[in-house]
């Protein structure tokens, strides 16, 4: 009985490795046939609720451009004040 689990064993790892090579291989094909977009990174968000809002992602945009502004008003100042 032992050689038969053993070669059972063998038998679902190699259809495992099959399974794992043809996957990779349709997540190539996936990546090259998809559309890729630029994204600028503004920044990292933790959210502390497990339902985002729909809304997320462009209020996030909005604070980071606030904040952006801000801190280059300050650094505007700082060289003014250098100056």
């Amino acid at each position: 009985q032992v050689p038969d689990v053993i070669s059972s064993i063998r038998q679902l790892s190699k259809a495992a490795m099959k399974e794992d090579a043809k996957a990779s291989k349709d997540n190539e094909d996936a990546f090259y046939n998809s559309q890729k977009f630029e994204v600028l990174y503004c920044g990292k968000v933790t959210v502390t609720h497990k339902k985002a809002p729909s809304s997320l992602i462009d209020d996030c945009i909005e604070k980071f451009s606030l904040h952006e502004q801000q801190r280059l008003k300050i650094q505007g100042e700082q060289r003014g004040a250098d100056a």
